[in-house]
């Protein structure tokens, strides 16, 4: 499908687009092949570098090779791609040099009788996979019919860039506790919190440049800033407790409650269609990121309850010990 889009769109030779498209899976597979390496043999913030620092190369390869060739078109996007693939590949490495895991602060092994597992059956993991990817599709095909493909282009490029401080969060907190079966002793709420400080900052920052004129063809974007910015600081905070229902034994809830959250992601995608509302794209984007925020904080509530709860039946009466 790659080679022949290339072929169609840049009028490239039908061996050289399936060169193009064999590199790019490769080098795509490799990056994909050493995220988790990266959690089960880096530190944390090699872990986040992982997953943030391709997608930022390739981003830097774009804009500098748009600003030196305009004419280059899709060959430069390919080559920007295979860029930011290459670099993560280089988290390969840590592989082949066997090096144990760095330790980190405030962080101990999990306990021998561990109940860290994921409890979920087959189905409700599809299930769970279906409805997230499902949801982020909808999302943009539904906004792109209601108010149009401009506004579904802002929405979809502010969210992409807020979107990848939960992203890291994610992925140098919860999922390097889970690789290497570790709890911490501190409360999660502060990786959170700090996570949540770094996308309103990011969202000040884009707010300054959109109002400020520095961006003058996103001027539009400005109203989407504040909710998507609230929106993804609360990702963060539920982020960095989403590993505790695995470490606690109680991934099936988790699933369930990802589930219902989509479904209410879905009523308020759907509020346009109701004859009561009739919505601009700036008061329907507020009503989406505050449905979204109020869900993932009360999910985040019932994660540290459960989670809690559970690591209390695991003691015994006036022991202080986990059995």
């Amino acid at each position: 499908g790659v080679a022949w889009q290339v072929a169609t769109v840049v009028g490239a030779p039908l061996a050289a687009s399936l060169g193009w498209a064999a590199l790019l899976a490769v080098l795509q597979a490799g990056w994909y092949i050493a995220q988790p390496v990266a959690m089960r043999a880096a530190s944390p913030l090699s872990a986040a570098g992982a997953r943030a620092v391709p997608p930022l190369c390739a981003l830097a390869v774009a804009g500098v090779g748009a600003s030196a060739w305009p004419d280059a078109g899709a060959p430069l996007l390919l080559a920007a791609a295979a860029a930011g693939y290459a670099v993560g590949c280089l988290w390969l490495r840590g592989t082949a040099e066997g090096a144990e895991p760095p330790a980190m602060p405030g962080v101990a092994p999990a306990p021998a009788a561990s109940t860290q597992r994921d409890s979920r059956s087959p189905t409700l993991r599809l299930a769970h996979t279906a409805v997230d990817a499902a949801t982020g599709a909808a999302l943009l095909l539904v906004w792109q019919r209601v108010h149009g493909a401009a506004e579904a282009g802002l929405l979809a490029v502010l969210l992409r860039l807020l979107g990848m401080v939960p992203v890291v969060v994610h992925t140098a907190w919860a999922q390097v506790l889970l690789a290497r079966g570790q709890r911490w002793h501190t409360h999660p709420l502060w990786p959170g919190a700090a996570g949540a400080g770094l996308a309103g900052a990011l969202g000040a920052a884009c707010a300054a440049a959109l109002s400020l004129g520095w961006l003058p063809g996103w001027q539009a974007a400005l109203p989407y800033v504040l909710p998507v910015t609230l929106w993804q600081a609360a990702a963060c905070v539920h982020a960095a407790c989403s590993h505790l229902p695995f470490q606690a034994g109680r991934a099936t809830g988790f699933s369930r409650a990802a589930i219902a959250l989509a479904a209410l992601q879905w009523v308020a995608l759907c509020l346009p269609a109701i004859p009561a509302f009739s919505l601009t794209a700036a008061a329907h984007v507020w009503w989406l990121s505050i449905a979204s925020a109020a869900g993932l904080l009360l999910w985040t509530a019932w994660i540290l309850r459960a989670c809690d709860a559970s690591a209390g039946h695991r003691r015994s009466p006036g022991s202080g010990q986990e059995t």
